[in-house]
């Protein structure tokens, strides 16, 4: 497997350099694309360990424990990577990524606004678009998928979360136009199927 050959070729390169802490992000890097995000967190300590100011090391962490669902674990690291770099506009992303799945949506719109003042890119509009829908502001929600189709046309989950914004307005033709072109971007999903059978109702 071509992830399993350049595991190993990371691990040849820690071994040579135990002690870069660049080494042991692009380790702790591979094996998150891996999902071994334990083993990822165990590479992203050591790289802390050697070099307390990476801010990459902090971030990627935050990324691990976010994918083991630790969301304040993640914001503390996020927390860090911004007091090391506070133009760190991907890192205000995930933190705020981190506050939706906890509920906080204020918090995660205050991240949003910031990671988008600092580099206005799809994610940054779709996750502020998913906590305005969480707080019923589904105009709010519309204008921002608009920006984040606008900037990743092929995004299903884009069309899918803007057709159930316009079917909570009551718009149901929008609802059924957009899922209609969520389906086509991904017709595997079906949970598109779903949702537009809701509005069908």
């Amino acid at each position: 497997c071509e992830d399993n050959r350049l595991l190993r070729d990371i691990d040849a390169f820690v071994e040579a350099n135990p002690q870069s802490a660049a080494a042991h992000i692009n380790r702790g890097i591979a094996y998150g694309h891996l999902g071994r995000y334990r083993r990822a967190i165990q590479d992203f300590d050591e790289a802390i360990r050697l070099n307390s100011r990476f801010d990459d090391a902090y971030y990627n962490r935050g990324l691990a424990y976010g994918n083991l669902g630790q969301y304040q674990r993640a914001i503390q690291d996020f927390d860090e990577a911004i007091r090391l770099s506070p133009q760190y506009s991907k890192a205000y992303v995930n933190r705020g990524v981190a506050y939706v799945y906890l509920g906080e949506y204020e918090r995660a719109i205050e991240d949003h606004d910031q990671a988008i003042r600092l580099n206005p890119q799809h994610d940054g509009y779709y996750y502020r678009a998913l906590a305005y829908g969480n707080l019923a502001q589904y105009e709010r929600a519309i204008e921002d998928y608009n920006q984040a189709i606008r900037l990743n046309p092929q995004s299903d989950s884009s069309y899918v979360n803007r057709g159930v914004a316009y079917n909570s307005l009551g718009q149901y033709e929008r609802a059924i136009q957009d899922l209609d072109q969520a389906i086509r971007l991904n017709p595997q999903r079906a949970d598109i199927y779903y949702s537009r059978g809701v509005v069908y109702g």
